[in-house]
């Protein structure tokens, strides 16, 4: 009990061994940063706006978090992608992915490359029903 004592008072983020039922201490969580919470939280309601196919009100809420909190992530912004293939607006994914690849952005993943491949397979789904919407009469 003694060793358990001077070890959770050496490293507060452990609880004594005998207040647990188990045998191994458990780890607590000090703090969360708020950024990262709130990045979580618009990540978030990204999802639940691009459910709704509300577009429009995704880009407004991206704007305002940009002023926020200055530079946004790369999980952020690849929701903000998916949400415009999503929504069929090409034009805006391939805007976002173009300031996501700037130097002073967060960046691109394999996630967003693989969200790419799908802006571009929407994109030649849509030219190819366009080309031949004429000859499916015949």
């Amino acid at each position: 009990m003694l060793l358990t004592h001077a070890f959770s008072s050496l490293h507060s983020s452990y609880i004594p061994i005998s207040s647990c039922s188990s045998s191994s201490p458990i780890r607590r969580r000090l703090f969360t940063t708020p950024c990262k919470t709130n990045l979580k939280h618009l990540t978030s309601r990204i999802v639940q706006l691009t459910r709704r196919k509300q577009l429009r009100q995704i880009l407004n809420e991206i704007e305002v978090a940009k002023k926020r909190f200055g530079k946004l992530n790369t999980i952020v912004m690849n929701a903000v992608m998916e949400a415009c293939v999503r929504c069929g607006d090409i034009d805006s994914a391939l805007k976002i992915f173009d300031e996501m690849k700037s130097p002073d952005a967060c960046g691109v993943d394999t996630v967003t490359y693989a969200t790419l491949l799908k802006v571009l397979r929407y994109f030649f789904c849509f030219v190819f029903k366009l080309k031949y919407s004429d000859y499916r009469h015949y």
